[in-house]
């Protein structure tokens, strides 16, 4: 199906690696972009040039690491069958965070809102993953939490202005809960603009991309569940996965680059 606007002009797109270069999701949008260039669609690519002061990855990546980072975006594509837009992320002292943040608890950081905007709980949610701890310390960790504010901040007002200057058709981007990309979601909500996260489980061949939504968003998961199992009549399929997911919650955590 050819993808047009209301001017039959080409589609336009933007898409968002998280900010990082991580395996199997840069490959991901690597295999996006290229379905997209496929049907004629324009695709535009925003890369991260240091002005994020954390990283999905490495929440402080040293000059060596965004290098690395760069370069696997470069390779990645020059691997297309045509060329895309690499957008540099726009910067000015007025996008990034006014003033230090405080809060005593996890509870009070989920609950942080900055100019109206609760960045505190995709924060909460990017240092949660980071700790493997639901309740860490908020004051022992106030450096890093101000770091993950301002990222936030930074990242709503720098891609408001990249989709001011492309007006694309629609965005994808990984996952989605995090600092540096939960901000995204929300300027996109806000301007209109159709979005897509997309998501990896523990296998390379497949992937999920889901409209308009977090991929972990419990209720439509539990729909498509309850058809499956219905129509495939797998009685069993809610213990087992029921089981899985137990196990699961008790396997060490950690991020690339990270050991808690």
């Amino acid at each position: 199906m050819e993808l047009r606007n209301k001017h039959d002009e080409i589609m336009k797109k933007i898409l968002i690696p998280a900010l990082c270069s991580a395996s199997p999701h840069l490959e991901t949008e690597l295999e996006i972009m290229e379905h997209h260039l496929a049907q004629g669609n324009d695709v535009y690519y925003a890369c991260c040039n240091r002005e994020i002061k954390t990283c999905f990855l490495h929440q402080y990546p040293s000059a060596n690491t965004c290098c690395q980072c760069r370069k696997r975006l470069e390779v990645g594509l020059s691997l297309l069958s045509k060329k895309v837009h690499v957008l540099a992320w726009p910067d000015a002292p007025e996008m990034h965070l006014q003033g230090r943040y405080q809060v005593s608890d996890v509870a009070e950081l989920k609950g942080l809102s900055v100019e109206g905007k609760n960045w505190g709980l995709c924060v909460a949610s990017t240092l949660i993953s980071l700790f493997v701890n639901e309740d860490f310390d908020t004051v022992a960790h106030a450096e890093i939490i101000q770091d993950n504010l301002d990222a936030a901040q930074y990242t709503y007002k720098a891609f408001g202005k990249l989709l001011d200057a492309v007006q694309p058709d629609m965005v994808y981007i990984f996952n989605g809960r995090f600092s540096v990309a939960a901000p995204i979601l929300q300027v996109c909500k806000e301007k209109n603009i159709p979005f897509f996260t997309h998501e990896r489980a523990n296998v390379n061949d497949r992937y999920r991309v889901v409209a308009q939504k977090l991929p972990h968003d419990a209720v439509p998961i539990v729909q498509e569940c309850e058809e499956l199992y219905a129509r495939h009549e797998h009685g069993e399929a809610k213990q087992i996965a029921h089981e899985f997911y137990a196990h699961r919650k008790d396997w060490p955590c950690t991020l690339a680059g990270i050991v808690p």
